[in-house]
């Protein structure tokens, strides 16, 4: 680990197994002092806990992180707060588009009220035939269907930026986080 720290090489298991290892030099340096004999205390003297280092490992990184950077969930959750806002976003995704379909459809009166999504339009609110005429003007149409139609908000469409960067976001904090 001593020759990989420093060339970025080490793996965020590595970092905490470092951490661990620093963390038992304490006890140990304070044992060879406590002995009172002048060769120990040299050695004890030597001995460099880096608290600095201990401490920002401890902070920033999980407990058991994976091997790889790459895989994710690495950084400790409160570490970073825009990259809790993106994790946030990842795992309710659903939670965020069932909201505004509830929101639109209790404000429309649009029972039949569903979210969609497919590669081409992304996310969008589809509503039946039935309730067509009772649209908002500011909705967007985009697509026409046999049952129904399909159309497009600023609020879905700045959501569904949000869900699908999200992902791509935070795996680009390995790249700016990859190194002590």
């Amino acid at each position: 680990m001593i020759s990989k720290a420093p060339l970025g090489k080490i793996n965020p298991r590595e970092a905490v197994q470092l951490k661990r290892a620093l963390k038992a030099i304490r006890p140990l340096k304070y044992l060879l002092e406590e002995t009172g004999r002048p060769q120990l205390i040299k050695f004890a003297d030597a001995l460099n806990p880096c608290p600095a280092l201990t401490d920002r490992i401890e902070r920033d990184l999980v407990e058991e992180p994976p091997v790889n950077l790459s895989k994710g969930g690495v950084i400790a959750p409160g570490c970073h707060p825009k990259l809790d806002d993106l994790r946030n976003t990842i795992l309710h995704a659903k939670d965020l588009l069932l909201d505004i379909q509830i929101r639109e459809s209790q404000r429309t009166g649009i029972a039949s009220l569903k979210i969609g999504y497919n590669t081409v339009f992304g996310y969008y609110l589809e509503v039946t035939n039935k309730y067509k005429n009772q649209v908002p003007a500011e909705w967007v149409r985009k697509q026409t269907l046999t049952n129904g139609e399909r159309y497009l908000t600023d609020e879905l469409k700045q959501l569904e930026e949000k869900i699908l960067g999200a992902e791509e976001k935070c795996s680009n904090w390995k790249n700016s986080y990859s190194s002590y």
